[in-house]
């Protein structure tokens, strides 16, 4: 402990004040004088502050250390701490509630995409993608220009039975979006650029209006008319031999094996609906598309009838369908649909109740976003050949779907629990004649008269007829 002095005023009381430091546990304070004679003095109101720690010394800040600068955890996870102090009191740890809770898992809804030929006005799409090719040459237009503004011819490869499936440099290929404007011509955007005519020049340019950049669309023999709006005898053509390039030239002209006729060809996704469910089909991918001609898509909810699901058009042909739109597909049998893929995505039209979804884990195992407990259901057919959703698992829990396109209906658990929901309900009860008394009927199975066995007890079963122990029972 240190020692401190001071001067005395003679005869007077005057306030001093001192400061100690060094000072260790439980200190002993004393006042001396320092002359050997006359060295009386008298203390009066002595006060003693303690600025210090407990035990002594100089105070020292408090600090804690983290073992990691940065710590990061899932809403629904698990994290440890570890940390190191100076302090004797307890580190207490929390968590601000301004947590950002993180991105949902992406979707695994990737749709196969390619080329396909379309051959009539009936197919093309408003907001769609198209290559302008030549078939005879397998070239299609590119983005980029040669010194002369005109675009360079890009290579493809052609697969048979699907159209085309390998551009040689799809960053240089033109991908045309295709707008109709308000006079019924079209115009062919490739980014920011349109396609336009200077006489027998093509170009991709800046933004432009003016009729050399619309066209009118026809089709002859399954080969594409594009006709420019500002000389209507003029019709897009490829030139080979000499020039081997995409020209405008006047539709008389083409009377040589030197000129070409082209095709157009749009961006598609596959989407097949399979007879097995007599012209149904569940659908949901990660692109924008635009639903196919003499396709709907419908959502999905219960219906009254135990065992029924309400189905309602949603996007029907010719509408533009958000990507990860999960729904039921409807079409003819036996025919398979290719939606065209749009450049961009597109606000939702549709804000009612759907029960389809297509978010999946990993593995591929269904895995809803409702945020409760759910029975997953799959698009199948029953043993009347009926096209329904049944379970996909046993009691409805999740199932591995194997294609990436799949949707599939999943119903909270507060609704009365079945083994699988009809698509089309006529009222009739013809299921009642292949149900016959069985084992499960004898120890009280129940059935509705669709012939779907029921989960429940009778008691917990809403008001309708049901099939108990062979025979009908009205509740």
């Amino acid at each position: 402990m240190s020692q401190a002095t001071v001067t005395l005023a003679d005869g007077a009381f005057t306030k001093y004040s001192i400061s100690i430091t060094g000072v260790t546990s439980n200190p002993t304070i004393s006042f001396a004088g320092k002359q050997n004679s006359k060295a009386r003095f008298f203390l009066d109101d002595v006060v003693i502050t303690q600025a210090t720690t407990s035990g002594g010394g100089s105070k020292t800040a408090a600090t804690v250390t983290f073992e990691k600068e940065i710590y990061s955890v899932q809403t629904n996870g698990n994290i440890t701490v570890s940390a190191t102090t100076n302090s004797s009191s307890p580190i207490v740890y929390s968590i601000s509630p301004a947590v950002t809770a993180p991105a949902p898992p992406s979707y695994i809804v990737a749709a196969p995409t390619y080329y396909k030929k379309i051959t009539s006005t009936d197919e093309l799409a408003a907001g769609g993608t198209y290559l302008i090719v030549c078939e005879d040459e397998n070239c299609a237009i590119g983005s980029i220009s040669d010194k002369k503004g005109q675009p360079t011819p890009i290579t493809y490869t052609a697969n048979n039975e699907k159209g085309i499936n390998i551009i040689s440099d799809i960053a240089q290929a033109a991908e045309y979006l295709l707008e109709k404007n308000s006079d019924g011509s079209f115009s062919l955007k490739n980014g920011t650029n349109y396609l336009k005519t200077n006489k027998a020049d093509l170009s991709n340019v800046a933004t432009v209006t003016e009729d050399a950049a619309k066209w009118t669309v026809s089709f002859n023999n399954g080969n594409v008319e594009l006709v420019c709006k500002a000389s209507d005898t003029r019709q897009i053509i490829y030139r080979a031999g000499t020039y081997n390039s995409f020209k405008n030239y006047a539709t008389s002209s083409a009377t040589t094996d030197e000129y070409k006729k082209v095709q157009l060809y749009q961006k598609v996704t596959d989407l097949a609906i399979s007879t097995l469910t007599n012209g149904y089909a569940t659908f949901v991918t990660d692109v924008p598309y635009v639903m196919p001609k003499g396709a709907c898509g419908y959502a999905v909810t219960v219906a009254p009838h135990v065992g029924v699901i309400t189905k309602t058009e949603a996007y029907t042909e010719g509408s533009q369908v958000p990507a990860q739109t999960a729904l039921l597909i409807g079409g003819a049998p036996g025919t398979d649909y290719y939606p065209a893929v749009l450049k961009e995505d597109v606000t939702a039209t549709y804000s009612g109740e759907n029960y389809m979804e297509g978010r999946r884990t990993a593995e591929g195992y269904s895995n809803s976003q409702k945020g409760v407990a759910v029975y997953y259901y799959k698009l199948a057919l029953n043993s009347a050949s009926k096209p329904g959703f049944y379970y996909g698992a046993a009691d409805g829990a999740a199932f591995q779907l194997t294609k990436p396109t799949t949707a599939y209906l999943a119903v909270p658990q507060s609704i009365t629990p079945v083994n699988g929901y009809l698509i089309d309900f006529d009222g009739e009860e013809t299921g009642i004649s292949t149900i016959a008394p069985t084992n499960g009927n004898a120890d009280g199975a129940i059935y509705n008269l669709n012939g779907i066995r029921m989960t429940q007890t009778l008691r917990n079963l809403p008001k309708g007829v049901y099939i108990v122990n062979g025979k009908k029972v009205i509740k």
